[in-house]
């Protein structure tokens, strides 16, 4: 799981209010509900310390957001008075949770994210192609179009030198269009680091833009029949792309896995287990990808500074090190920010057998 979006907040000082909401519009009185979840997780927030500039900032984000469509709920994070993120969840926690302090609380929102992976998909057709491009987290983080050359693009019957004058030009502007909306996907698989390619529409056009592709992202590509510009099918295309997605993602996170238990069984591997060796290593910003069970406990807590990698199982560790007034907090918050501030990656997985691990940079 790609943490970086969530790298300014790791960074950033606290205190921070973290509120997990449902916010489910499925019945008539469903924002008077809302408001009363509300009402309730505010104050609990507020008696734990937050500030009244904070507190607004959430006021305001719940307040002014359009309505949900039928069972949802909401991660919040606001410090400072500066809403630090607002993002929707798959399932809405079955009460209101709450959390004042130092860090951000992001265990719950990652513990209950389904795997994914950037993404584009192109619908393309002789003329050029709708684009989006979906960050790892599943959100839209482009949607551009690429419109080539109109004309020519039919071939036509007859014969002679002119209708294979004809005929030549069209092949030209067939492959011209191929090779921009080729050149686009390109730029936006660098862009997000995208791991798969999804090419829809007409069969002959996918193919040419397949073939225009970058070496990178023609290994990545597949091809999806059954839509088309004029008339995409949105709903099975999402479902054939959402599949697509699910399926490389728990293949990457079972290879994973099995790498950290070769890496943890290889003598001199480049893999530890436990928070006293996970937490080390994070500290000198060695850790690859960070594996987490989202059912372990979640009341242990560490000792930290105020920078993302002064952070140890011992207050002494971090006073030998200089940092000054270590303090103490809830472990996986600690460890998340470190993760994300160093550019790890994080794998939930779950019956872990000290509960955390990590895979080393080699």
């Amino acid at each position: 799981m790609d943490l970086s979006p969530f790298r300014e907040l790791a960074r950033a000082t606290g205190p921070f209010a973290t509120v997990y909401l449902d916010v489910s519009h499925d019945t008539t009185q469903a924002a008077k509900q809302i408001d009363l979840r509300w009402q309730s997780a505010r104050a609990s927030l507020a008696e734990q310390g937050a500030d009244p500039p904070t507190l607004a900032a959430l006021d305001r984000a719940l307040t002014e957001a359009l309505p949900a469509v039928g069972r949802a709920g909401r991660a919040l994070v606001a410090g400072g008075g500066k809403l630090w993120l607002d993002e929707p969840l798959r399932m809405p926690p079955p009460q209101p949770l709450t959390h004042y302090g130092a860090l951000p609380d992001l265990g719950p929102l990652l513990a209950g994210r389904t795997p994914g992976i950037a993404h584009v998909v192109a619908v393309i057709d002789r003329t050029g192609a709708d684009l989006r491009g979906f960050a790892a987290d599943g959100s839209l983080a482009a949607s551009p179009e690429v419109e080539g050359d109109r004309h020519p693009v039919h071939k036509v019957g007859g014969g002679g030198l002119s209708h294979g004058h004809i005929q030549h030009r069209v092949e030209e502007t067939w492959h011209a269009n191929a090779k921009q909306v080729a050149e686009e996907i390109d730029r936006l698989v660098g862009e997000l680091n995208a791991q798969l390619v999804v090419l829809a529409g007409e069969p002959k056009s996918r193919a040419d833009v397949r073939d225009s592709l970058n070496h990178r992202c023609a290994t990545i590509a597949v091809e999806l029949s059954g839509a088309s510009r004029a008339d995409a099918n949105e709903e099975t295309v999402t479902e054939a792309v959402q599949s697509l997605v699910a399926n490389i993602a728990a293949a990457h996170g079972r290879e994973i896995e099995e790498r950290f238990v070769q890496e943890l069984n290889r003598p001199g591997g480049h893999a530890v287990s436990g928070l006293p060796e996970v937490t080390a290593a994070l500290r000198m910003s060695t850790v690859d990808t960070l594996l987490m069970d989202p059912e372990a406990e979640r009341a242990q807590q560490i000792w930290v500074g105020d920078q993302p990698t002064q952070l140890a199982v011992a207050q002494e560790e971090l006073r030998d090190l200089g940092v000054p007034n270590p303090r103490p907090e809830p472990a996986d918050a600690a460890l998340l920010r470190a993760t994300a501030a160093t550019g790890a990656q994080l794998q939930m997985t779950p019956g872990l057998r000290d509960g955390v691990a990590a895979l080393l940079r080699s």
